[in-house]
């Protein structure tokens, strides 16, 4: 097959510029034969023409100095007046032979030349020669019959008119030369005008075609990128027309559509088993549910799945096994480091292996048997450790993308893996909370028993202390019992003390595992409500935004809930550092600028001097408290603005009496609907409002300030509150 010539965008662009200078070099031609022509013409009126009138000039000014050189010496006598008579005489026949020259392609011109001489030479014989000559012979008689006569008056007369019509002659030719070189300049004129349109023509024509055959592939690019941007067919292809750069850019566009397809496939695939993996709830159903799904993706015949547990690998599904034989198939437990799938666990990469020996793996069906060529060993990692490896044994190697598409599959499936796992521990944790709850029960109502108890001995002592005066001895008596009772309810404060530990600890514990799993829900559930491949309808992703957005009040929850739980279990640890002032408003700006541009109410964070450069706090709990505070203040404020105000203050020294001492003042205001002035303490309450609808009007616990009075106590600062 002959390869078709490639004919560049440059190569056209050249050819048609190359044409048009063709075009234009044949023009130039044109008219410089043309511009010659007129030039020579304009040089044959310039000297001929001009010429012609000057020697027709200079002959009569001959003529003319002879008579006025003969008439002075004539009247004078004087031989000076000879000189312009002798040099007329010595000229004129010289300029009348450069005339004839010039002249002798016109013999009508040249007969007029020559009566002009015959009638020059007459006068010469008959007036000029025989006066001077009487002039000088001294008869003065003979010159003035000479001049009564004046026999070449007539000549002169003669000669005048008929250098007047060969002058006049010679001027109509000079003006038909002009008129004709005139005509000839706006043919020329004409003919360059026209030549200019044909080539403007050819020029755009070319042009035309060119950018015809440029720009349609171009058009075809962009409508096929601007449907790819609105979210258009994507099985659409460029036709290719031409074999230049803008064929290279409709073959690359195709490339690019068909890669995009592609991605678009795998992302599918990815998106539904990422959305089957939701549904298993214990480890064994979900990793038969994954090696199912690579089985069908990859075509894997054969594959294992060996889970990590307390420094070991288990076995725990395999796809295609032999039935009963599936767990006596290869080992059951591997240890770290042992074999391909051990050491694939121990360096979290993946192991290949082509061209395996026969019978290495066998694969069977209900026809017959066959032997794996190839087998791939996949580690699953989750917050970079192996928590699962996956053995494939396959007919052929699988290839780069394939082994692209199986490690974001992997990344998944360790989510997944982990979410399920930590579900199964929280499951049990839950069902011994349960025991621990009602054991604690239990001893709940016991206690209950021994306070009433302790009120009616209360009581009793009550009675016997106004009896004291009268009954001093029993008093001894009932005292002993007193520090008796006291001792049980010291034994009781410890064990409800011990109770309130358990239940930190259980709250934390909680928290903790219950975000892990809630982090994956909120991952999945976002990309699920962005719908960039516009999978659902708007009525499914707004159910996927509704599920983002309750994980995210249930996050936002649970961290309040260890948060607390911290404090009151005293494991919340400060750390007390060189804090600076300055750099405070850039921190809160992050944090609610966003917040207060889409509720459309301004926010002022203000530092009023003076106040020092640094403070010595924990800059982490001192942003907490200041976040919680300004978080109630835009939760609560629609409209107007929010505030932070920075100030130094005088108080009352907490150790000397009648002493002030200065310090560091963070004041939060708002516009909001404010707060009672007999709920003020309230508030301060963990899981406490100022009123019971505002949960269901605003949301939220009621754990911020509690947690944010928490951490000022831990500070050694006040938290308060004016309505």
């Amino acid at each position: 097959m002959s390869k078709t010539r490639r004919f560049t965008i440059r190569s056209k662009i050249l050819l048609g510029y190359l044409v048009v200078v063709l075009l234009f070099g044949a023009v130039l031609l044109v008219l410089t034969a043309q511009i010659n022509v007129l030039q020579k013409e304009n040089d044959f009126i310039s000297h001929h023409d001009l010429e012609v009138h000057n020697l027709t000039n200079a002959i009569e000014k001959n003529v003319l100095n002879m008579e006025t050189g003969q008439r002075g010496f004539m009247i004078t006598g004087n031989e000076s007046y000879l000189e312009p008579y002798s040099q007329g005489l010595s000229q004129w026949s010289s300029n009348y032979d450069q005339l004839n020259a010039l002249i002798s392609d016109n013999p009508s011109q040249q007969q007029s030349l020559q009566n002009i001489k015959a009638h020059i030479t007459r006068w010469i014989e008959i007036a000029g020669e025989p006066s001077v000559d009487l002039k000088k012979q001294g008869d003065q008689a003979k010159v003035v019959a000479f001049f009564q006569s004046d026999p070449g008056k007539t000549e002169i007369d003669l000669l005048r008119s008929q250098l007047t019509t060969f002058r006049n002659t010679e001027i109509a030719l000079t003006e038909a030369r002009v008129t004709e070189l005139a005509r000839r300049s706006s043919t020329l004129l004409t003919i360059m005008y026209t030549l200019w349109g044909i080539i403007a023509a050819l020029s755009i024509a070319a042009a035309i075609v060119i950018s015809g055959n440029i720009v349609k592939t171009l058009r075809d690019v962009m409508q096929t990128i601007s449907d790819i941007s609105k979210g258009g067919n994507l099985k659409q292809r460029i036709q290719v027309r031409t074999h230049d750069e803008v064929g290279d850019l409709g073959h690359e566009t195709n490339k690019l559509l068909d890669e995009v397809q592609e991605q678009n496939r795998v992302k599918d695939q990815i998106t539904g088993i990422a959305t089957l993996l939701q549904n298993p709830t214990n480890l064994e159903g979900l990793s038969r549910l994954f090696l199912n799904e690579l089985a069908k993706l990859f075509e894997v015949p054969y594959s294992v799945l060996y889970y990590w547990k307390d420094n070991r690998l288990l076995r725990v599904a395999a796809y295609a096994g032999d039935g009963e034989k599936e767990r006596s198939l290869g080992k059951v437990s591997l240890a770290p480091g042992e074999g391909l799938v051990g050491q694939s666990a121990v360096e979290k990469r993946v192991l290949r292996m082509n061209d395996l020996p026969q019978n290495y793996i066998r694969i069977s069906s209900g026809l017959g048997y066959t032997s794996a060529t190839s087998l791939t060993v996949v580690p699953v990692l989750f917050e970079g450790r192996t928590i699962a490896v996956i053995e494939l044994a396959s007919m052929k190697p699988l290839q780069e993308n394939d082994m692209k598409l199986m490690q974001e599959l992997t990344d998944i499936f360790g989510v997944s893996l982990h979410s399920t796992v930590t579900r199964m521990e929280l499951q049990q944790l839950y069902d011994e909370s349960q025991v621990l709850n009602e054991e604690l029960q239990a001893q709940s109502e016991k206690l209950q028993a021994q306070t009433e108890e302790m009120l009616s001995q209360t009581e009793e002592l009550q009675m016997q202390t106004e009896e004291l005066h009268m009954l001093n001895d029993r008093l001894e008596i009932q005292k002993s019992a007193a520090e008796t009772s006291a001792n049980e309810l010291a034994v009781v404060a410890d064990q409800l003390r011990t109770s309130s530990g358990y239940k930190s600890e259980f709250l934390a514990n909680m928290s903790h595992e219950l975000r892990t799993p809630l982090n994956s829900m909120l991952i999945l559930s976002e990309i699920l409500s962005e719908n960039k491949n516009q999978h659902l309808n708007s009525e499914e992703q707004n159910y996927a935004s509704v599920i983002h957005k309750s994980g995210k009040d249930l996050l936002n929850l649970i961290n309040d809930i260890l948060d607390l739980s911290k404090v009151e279990a005293g494991q919340m640890e400060v750390d007390f550092d060189d804090v600076y002032l300055s750099s405070l408003p850039e921190v809160m700006n992050q944090y609610f600028l966003k917040t207060a541009e889409q509720k459309k109410i301004d926010f002022r964070i203000q530092l009023q001097s003076p106040l020092p450069e640094t403070i010595v706090t924990d800059e982490m709990r001192m942003h907490q408290i200041l976040r919680n505070l300004l978080s109630n203040a835009f939760k609560f404020t629609s409209e107007g603005e929010v505030a932070l105000t920075i100030s130094r203050m005088s108080l009352a020294h907490p150790e000397v009496k009648d002493q002030e001492t200065d310090v560091i003042a963070f004041s939060v205001s708002d516009t909001g609907i404010g707060i009672a002035e007999n709920k003020l303490l309230q508030i301060f309450d963990a899981f406490k409002q100022a009123d019971g609808a505002t949960a269901r009007k605003y949301g939220g616990t009621g754990l911020g300030l509690s947690i944010s009075q928490s951490l000022a106590t831990l500070l050694g600062v006040n938290l308060g509150n004016k309505s």
